[in-house]
């Protein structure tokens, strides 16, 4: 599949059908029209968009509420919700370098009329007269803003590395959750056939035990920034922890429908030369290390937060302790759990 979608000179990708024809047409001449204006105004201001502009006289968004450009937006939001984004498996076909065609129906537009829509719902989210719903539906923490995110980051010079990769799609909906693994495989630019083969007869333990592994020899400590374990009550919309199988601490669970990066990308170092690092907004976590540095293979010993819980049957040779502070654990690169 990763060569097929590589080497496409486009990709088609279907939306499904309307419930109203007429209104999906108004709503792709609407953004055709927006990509025009908007274009010529990042040009007159040499890449730079200026929101003034864009006022409640501005003919693309009249803030009435019931005019035909507002039905048009409502439509332009409608095909941002639609359940197509949520699937981890477009990130093959969306987020592919190259021309990318949605089609609903029978009428189509391009991909970078997607992304145009994207980027100007987070640039004009403060001013008063742009659409809100659209704003809203497009927002960062969308799935359509994930998925326009992923292909901007594909078409950037260099190779994408795998926790890169996984903690992009790790949102995503999929009915079996080892596709999260196996979708990250068909772009990451490290893995070949032989490192991981995609294998369904593999169970999940198996298949999440093989990419930590790999994600720990060729990144060291960045995986396991995707690692979260959560304390009572805390953010119990995005976890999956009581389902089974339960995984070893050190292995991330990619039923967690969470937005944290790999542990390098957010790490800071305090005073006392500790580093820190911000999984999720509002929160904060101490790291402390020994015999092991960032960005280096994970050998000998990691300080984990305090929060961490060991599931119940996990080896006790796995753990070294449990210090007052901190929760201890070593990993020599042969456990499995």
């Amino acid at each position: 599949m990763k060569g097929i979608y590589e080497g496409a000179a486009s990709v088609f990708a279907w939306l499904g059908m309307p419930d109203d024809d007429a209104q999906i047409k108004d709503a792709i001449d609407l953004m055709v029209k927006s990509f025009d204006v908007f274009s010529e105004d990042i040009e007159a201001l040499d890449g730079g968009i200026h929101p003034v502009k864009w006022d409640k006289d501005h003919a693309l968004f009249p803030h009435d509420g019931c005019s035909d450009t507002d039905q048009a937006w409502r439509t332009v939001t409608a095909i941002c919700d639609l359940p197509y984004f949520r699937r981890v498996w477009i990130h093959q076909e969306a987020t592919t370098p190259g021309e990318v065609r949605f089609w609903i129906g029978k009428h189509n537009f391009d991909g970078d009329l997607m992304l145009m829509i994207v980027l100007c719902a987070h640039r004009f989210a403060e001013v008063w007269e742009f659409p809100a719903g659209l704003a809203k539906s497009v927002g960062m923490r969308s799935h359509i803003a994930h998925v326009t995110m992923a292909r901007v980051d594909r078409e950037r010079p260099g190779p994408q590395p795998l926790v890169d990769i996984l903690a992009d799609v790790r949102i995503a909906s999929c009915a079996d959750q080892r596709d999260k693994v196996f979708v990250a495989l068909a772009h990451a630019a490290e893995i070949s056939t032989m490192d991981i083969v995609v294998d369904y007869d593999r169970s999940l333990e198996e298949v999440y035990l093989d990419i930590a592994h790999f994600a720990l020899e060729r990144h060291g400590l960045d995986m396991l920034g995707l690692v979260y374990t959560h304390g009572p009550g805390l953010h119990p919309d995005f976890l999956s922890l009581a389902e089974a199988p339960r995984l070893p601490t050190w292995v991330p669970d990619w039923r967690q429908r969470l937005r944290i990066m790999a542990l390098t990308n957010e790490v800071r170092v305090l005073e006392d030369g500790s580093p820190i690092y911000n999984p999720l907004p509002g929160t904060i976590t101490k790291y402390e290390t020994k015999g092991a540095a960032l960005r280096k293979r994970l050998s000998k010993t990691i300080m984990a937060p305090t929060c961490t819980r060991w599931p119940a049957g996990e080896r006790s040779s796995t753990h070294a302790g449990k210090p007052r502070a901190t929760h201890e654990h070593s990993w020599d690169g042969s456990n499995s759990s």
